[in-house]
């Protein structure tokens, strides 16, 4: 008897329902190995109905109509499989929000003002865990479909209509942001990195390096805030590296 038993194989085949089962799991802090045995039997829908007695035991699993043993030593190998969980995810699609618009999942098209306060919201949670600023991180990248970012608009306001947005749903959207955030610090190398002994933190060594940009008219401001952030890290990037080759 052959079982198929269908794992996928990265945090990128991942579907959102399954990001949300990952997301539960972290939140409830288990073990990496219970988050990988739970994640294991949900994807493949798999149901124990006997554990080991020993190490040498099997465990026995029904799938549909069928059933079948697998000893120890196999169903570790088979878990063993998603140890991809227990690593950073990489950048995968941010979740789907009833009402909003999807978000590029790399920002492309995100204001640079935009991004400055989702990051804010971001680091603030990181420090706190506390939801409300999970909900502002989402109201600052998750805009009404059909509207556009108002830098002026009351982002508390804006926050409370993700309060009833289940909070599994909300943590995957921060998994998003953390691996995006990483792979911007990596992308624009020269621009986070600072100097060699700098204890500068990235984010305040950006803003001070954006006050360079405007080249001395503050002007300029409104418009380096309105641009794309991707432009404005390309350009501070090349500068900066230019500037450390001459």
């Amino acid at each position: 008897m052959t079982i198929n038993l269908t794992i996928p194989s990265s945090w990128q085949q991942l579907s959102q329902k399954q990001l949300e089962l990952v997301a539960r799991c972290m939140l409830q802090r288990m073990t990496a190995i219970e988050l990988k045995t739970i994640c294991l039997l949900q994807f493949s829908h798999l149901k124990i109905l006997k554990k080991p007695a020993s190490a040498e035991g099997s465990f026995m699993f029904r799938k549909g109509k069928l059933t079948f043993e697998l000893d120890a030593d196999r169903f570790a190998d088979i878990i063993s499989r998603l140890d991809y969980l227990e690593s950073d995810s990489g950048i995968i699609a941010p979740p789907l929000i009833k009402g909003f618009a999807l978000p590029n999942k790399e920002l492309y098209g995100v204001r640079t003002d935009q991004w400055f306060v989702a990051d804010s919201m971001y680091g603030a949670y990181c420090n706190t865990k506390d939801d409300r600023f999970l909900n502002r991180l989402l109201a600052t990248l998750y805009i009404k479909t059909g509207d556009k970012w108002n830098p002026d608009h009351n982002l508390s306001a804006a926050a409370a209509k993700f309060e009833g947005v289940p909070l599994f749903r909300k943590y995957v959207a921060f998994i998003w942001y953390s691996a995006v955030k990483a792979w911007l610090i990596e992308k624009y190398y020269y621009v986070f990195s600072g100097s060699e002994n700098s204890q500068t933190p990235p984010d305040e060594l950006l803003m001070g390096l954006l006050s360079s940009v405007n080249e001395g008219n503050v002007a300029n401001n409104a418009i380096i805030k309105a641009t794309e952030v991707h432009e404005v890290l390309y350009d501070m990037n090349r500068k900066i590296e230019a500037s450390k080759t001459r």
